[in-house]
């Protein structure tokens, strides 16, 4: 959930990520009373210890998971 009665706008969080080093390949976002929840996929693996989530202008952040990526052969 993230801080501010509608939160920020799709553009801001995509930049906040994006300087934090964690650019979004997919942002999904649903206002709700209340607030703004935020969904985004970013490369990588981050921790919930990772001291990048720390610049974001949430409330709660929690990493969700990971996936493996499919290697491509020549």
């Amino acid at each position: 959930r993230l801080e501010g009665a509608d939160g920020p706008s799709r553009a801001e969080l995509t930049q906040a990520l994006t300087a934090l080093g964690l650019p979004p390949r997919t942002l999904l976002l649903r206002r709700e009373a209340g607030g703004l929840a935020a969904l985004a996929e970013v490369e990588g693996i981050v921790a919930a210890t990772d001291p990048r989530l720390g610049g974001l202008p949430a409330q709660r952040i929690l990493p969700l998971g990971f996936y493996a990526v499919p290697v491509r052969g020549e």
